[in-house]
């Protein structure tokens, strides 16, 4: 009793004493087992053979500061066969009758350790006890006991299958053998066991581990891990976290932030002493979004360059968008844009991408270069008759890509034709130079030679047969008339229209008075093609020539159509309008009166007597009600003073006047002018349009599906009609309001999304960005009794 006494006494030490016993925690087990020992014998050393037994356990878990342990007490019983080796440097003998039976109680504490696996290791420390009989001698010893072992549970976790190593050694030294030697080392008893353990009490549901965890996580922000133990005993089980880049935490809820993107694989462990449940998740970590630009480093001016973009990294979720700034004043946006440098030069072209939170900026720089000069071959007939059709033929090359190369010819009598490939005939014989003329706008190419038209040889004179008249019948001169071919009647070509070139400004002040004009190019020409304007701001002209007066800084997409009978050519642009600067305010200094002379009176002259009003510029030519309209005149003289009577009660005493109509109608206005010798009148009516500008106060609205920033194309067919109303507005701020429901996914920035969404499709179709709001009016609502769909909109308000 006294040895059984050790192993009792290191339990109550290792068991707090406060530890209430828990059926839960309990564990029984039965092994088998192979033992065997070495000590010393008799006159020499010797080792114990192989012995085999079996042996019973009971355990009991708790919880310590260093996680559970299973406090364990046991006994052992083995046989053990006689001496069958000796040491080296000692005889070798078999002693069958040295036959021994040991019996041994341990008490030890074991703790299991959480792996990734189904497999746990696990430690044990502690004290035993041994008592036996050795050729029926007994014997008794007592000493530490250490063990390694592996546990694997089975099914819901109420059995256990264990495989371990103990090993024990003896004091005294003969207390395993009864031979005491010289004590130079204890005796050891070596144990490999394996087995069953059944967890008495174990729940009826065996213990879950939910874990909620992030599927991505933005690199370098704290994200937050969460695991929550579903059983009885929860608090008594230990999470721990292992988070697959070397940071380990210890907690139920535990927060992370990962250095470096990649797919990390998450190992959360919880474990009680016994148990131990093991659960992993993927957590992917994308790159911080960037952006690849795909950009040619050389262009040719007047030539379509492609450029385009690629996003990498970035969380994903939201809308990406990407923003071109060609660095020429041009921008656009998509992911392949193409672009068409006027001017050569070295442009910074600038990109800019979002996706959702994130942005990324991109800089790259192209060069520039002339286009490739015209080049230019001909064929130009030598020489022929008046009236022959000669043949010339022209073949350009070079210039800018896409440009159109245009051909003139100059035939020296005064007459001109275009076109690669043309006929002429000279009406007088003569020796002519010849130039033709290749031009795309930039550069040109000329090609000249001399044609020599000689007169045919005169015809011979017509010979006149005459026949003998017969003898019986008279003498009758007979006469042979000359019969001429009269040539079939040319079918006169048709006039093709070849080549249309604008000129139009780019910038321009508020009142300013623009001059546009247009070349046309006409093969066989028959009739003027008809040419009209459009400016933009509503007005309109007709002619190759224009002037226009904008009342409104803003910018102004203008174009003109020339049409000559079934062709029809159209170009376009854009004109910036701004404010123009105030004077600024000076105080003129102090200064004497002059005294006043008047000069003598003079005869007006022959030129001032000579005064006429050709005509009375306008613009706009059609206004709207409250805009002012400048007036030009054009008159023929000098020196001469203007007096205008606008038809609505006012006047006015300076030449280029300026004057807006309050109300819409028709008005009669009467220009009179006057150098003292010679006077002249002018009269013109103008029709004041209604200004429903003013009268806007909401365009159309679109709605959005849920969690959507889409524009489908019905929306798409509201806005464009909303452009058109806006175009023709250009003095009002334009502002969008777009809103979202409380229930959709992060409300706010869905709904800065939806108004996003609206000003990218407005400035592709051409409105300019000084006009919208500097902040778009973002709201999410939560109306009772309304259409739920009516809250997820975006309008669109001019102030």
């Amino acid at each position: 009793m006294r040895r059984l006494f050790l192993p009792l006494l290191f339990l109550s030490v290792v068991c707090p004493a406060t530890a209430q016993f828990d059926p839960e925690r309990l564990q029984v087990g039965l092994h088998l087992q192979t033992a065997s020992y070495a000590g010393e014998r008799s006159a020499y050393k010797g080792a114990g053979g192989l012995g085999s037994g079996f042996g019973l356990e009971g355990a009991y878990g708790f919880s310590t500061p260093i996680g559970m342990l299973d406090a364990v007490l046991r006994i052992d019983r083995a046989v053990y066969p006689g001496i069958v080796a000796g040491r080296p440097g000692y005889p070798a003998v078999t002693k069958v009758e040295s036959s021994e039976s040991r019996t041994r109680m341990m008490a030890y504490a074991r703790r299991v350790f959480a792996t990734p696996w189904s497999i746990q290791p696990y430690a044990a420390l502690g004290l035993a006890t041994v008592s036996g009989t050795v050729n029926d001698e007994k014997l008794s010893g007592w000493g530490p006991v250490l063990g390694l072992g592996v546990l694997l549970p089975v099914g819901s976790g109420r059995v256990t299958l264990f495989a371990e190593f103990l090993s024990h050694m003896t004091l005294p030294n003969d207390g395993a053998d009864l031979a005491g030697g010289d004590g130079s080392s204890p005796d050891r008893l070596r144990t490999f066991s394996a087995g069953v353990r059944y967890r008495i009490g174990a729940p009826a549901q065996r213990t879950r581990l939910v874990v909620r965890s992030p599927r991505r996580a933005r690199l370098g922000e704290e994200m937050a891990y969460e695991a929550e133990v579903a059983s009885d005993r929860a608090d008594a089980y230990t999470v721990r976290w292992v988070f697959g880049d070397g940071a380990e935490r210890v907690g139920n809820l535990s927060v992370h932030a990962y250095d470096e993107p990649g797919s990390y694989t998450v190992l959360v462990s919880a474990t009680d002493g016994s148990e131990t449940i093991d659960r992993r998740v993927t957590v992917t970590v994308p790159a911080l979004l960037s952006i690849r630009l795909m950009v040619p480093e050389t262009a040719v001016a007047r030539e379509s360059v492609s450029l385009s973009s690629r996003l990498e990294g970035g969380m994903g979720g939201g809308d990406r968008a990407v923003a071109w700034d060609f660095g020429d004043g041009s921008v656009a946006e998509g992911g392949r844009v193409r672009h068409t440098y006027e001017n050569p030069g070295t442009y910074a072209v600038k990109v800019q991408a979002t996706d959702g939170p994130e942005t990324a900026t991109g800089t790259t720089m192209v060069t520039v270069s002339p286009p490739p000069p015209v080049t230019l071959e001909a064929e130009i007939a030598s020489g022929g008759a008046p009236g022959d059709a000669l043949r010339f033929t022209a073949d350009p090359d070079g210039g800018a890509r896409g440009a159109e190369v245009t051909v003139t010819w100059t035939f020296g009598d005064g007459e001109q034709a275009s076109g690669t490939r043309v006929r002429h005939a000279y009406t007088a014989p003569g020796v002519y130079s010849v130039e033709v003329t290749a031009t795309d706008g930039t550069t040109t190419a000329s090609r000249s030679a001399t044609v020599e038209i000689v007169a045919p040889p005169p015809p011979p004179p017509e010979l006149v047969v005459r026949e003998e008249p017969a003898r019986e019948q008279p003498v009758r001169p007979a006469v042979q008339e000359q019969i001429r071919a009269e040539p079939p009647p040319v079918e006169a070509p048709k006039p093709v229209l070849r080549s249309v070139r604008e000129n139009a400004p780019a910038t321009g002040e508020v009142g300013e008075r623009l001059a546009f004009s247009v070349s046309t190019q006409v093969e066989n020409p028959a009739a003027a093609p008809v040419v009209r304007w459009t400016f933009g701001d509503g007005a309109t002209a007709e002619g190759p020539a224009a002037t226009h007066a904008y009342a409104a800084a803003g910018r102004y997409a203008w174009s003109v159509r020339v049409t000559l009978g079934e062709q029809s050519i159209a170009r376009d642009g854009s004109v910036e309008v701004k404010a123009r600067p105030a004077p600024p305010v000076t105080v003129p200094p102090a200064r004497v009166q002059p005294e006043v002379v008047t000069p003598p009176a003079v005869p007006p002259t022959a030129q001032q007597a000579q005064l006429d009003v050709l005509e009375i510029a306008q613009a706009p030519m059609r206004p709207k009600a409250g805009e002012e309209v400048a007036f030009s005149p054009v008159v023929r003289g000098a020196n001469y003073a203007c007096s205008w009577d606008f038809g609505d009660g006012t006047t006015a005493d300076v030449c280029e006047a300026r004057h807006a109509y309050a109300q819409t109608g028709r008005y009669t206005y009467r220009l009179r002018v006057s150098n003292g010798g010679s006077s002249a009148a002018f009269t013109k009516e103008i029709n004041v349009e209604s200004n429903r500008c003013v009268a806007i106060d909401r365009l159309h609205s679109v709605n959005f599906f849920a969690n959507s920033s889409e524009l489908i194309p019905d929306m798409r067919t509201l806005l464009r009609e909303n452009v058109e109303l806006l175009i023709g507005c250009p003095g009002q701020e334009i502002v969008i309001m777009a809103a979202a429901t409380p229930d959709e996914q992060d409300a706010e920035r869905l709904a800065n999304q939806r108004a996003l969404s609206v000003y990218q499709f407005y400035r592709l179709l051409g409105i300019p960005s000084n006009r919208f709001a500097a902040q778009f009016d973002i709201r999410v609502d939560s109306v009772s009794n309304v259409d739920i769909w009516q809250q997820r909109y975006a309008r669109t308000s001019l102030r």
